[in-house]
């Protein structure tokens, strides 16, 4: 597919100056940012998708929000590129960008919206995608963070051991990559090794050594042949023998 060429253009209303009482404005040409080339091919994906009349596939759709999402968080100096507009330029940016949610308050990030997603699957899209959208969507919390884990004061989340979300999430996706081996099969493989390396290094627990036993514990009964089943074991015997050597809270 021939590469988009075109580039987003945000125009910043015009701007007058005013000099001193009785002396004439002065009109300065509009503003004009240019966002990167990757939020227009995104935009312009995302509107052929809609006309479309048939189903189609919004596999690439995601591959191209997400390089948009990585253009808009590219570090240049000591901000990313989301940081570097005025507030104006940003509100214009956020109207445009559907599909995309953007921040730069405490938080600063462009993420896909899994719901926005789910919609446009059931809308726009194959039975593959809707089952792959349901599964997404349930897999991120209204913070936009996975549902395994837990914001909290410190930079880095907490894992929700023991409380019965790995394990389903971790059977949802198994069971997606059985009835749809072609799809998303990059996007599945890594949701799967997520939540198997979660289980197996047990740490930055949001709760004690005992949830991450408990989740542990279920995991291997449920998924006895794991790729990661032999690094469970191995971490579950080394909390019950030596816990100091690797503590199961993050600082």
């Amino acid at each position: 597919m021939m590469k988009i060429a075109m580039r987003l253009l945000i125009t910043l209303p015009l701007l007058l100056l005013c000099t001193a009482c009785g002396h004439s404005s002065t009109a300065v040409a509009p503003a004009v940012v240019a966002a990167p080339p990757a939020v227009a091919e995104y935009l312009a994906a995302l509107s052929a998708i809609e006309k479309s009349t048939t189903p189609v596939s919004l596999e690439a759709l995601l591959d191209k929000a997400e390089v948009a999402q990585s253009a808009l968080m590219e570090i240049s100096g000591s901000q990313a590129v989301l940081e570097r507009y005025t507030d104006t330029e940003f509100s214009a940016l956020q109207a445009q960008m559907r599909g995309l949610t953007l921040s730069r308050g405490v938080d600063i990030y462009a993420q896909p919206d899994p719901k926005f997603f789910l919609s446009l699957a059931k809308a726009h899209g194959r039975p593959e995608d809707v089952a792959f959208f349901t599964r997404y969507a349930g897999s991120w919390g209204p913070d936009l963070v996975p549902t395994y884990l837990k914001l909290r004061p410190q930079p880095t989340p907490c894992v929700r051991f023991g409380e019965n979300r790995i394990a389903p999430l971790y059977a949802d996706w198994q069971q997606y990559a059985a009835q749809h081996a072609a799809a998303y099969t990059a996007r599945v493989a890594e949701n799967l090794r997520d939540l198997e390396e979660a289980v197996a290094l047990g740490t930055c627990a949001c709760d004690g050594a005992e949830s991450v036993l408990r989740e542990q514990a279920a995991f291997l009964k449920r998924f006895p042949t794991s790729p990661q089943a032999a690094s469970i074991k191995a971490r579950r015997e080394q909390l019950l023998s030596d816990p100091d050597v690797l503590p199961v809270n993050c600082r």
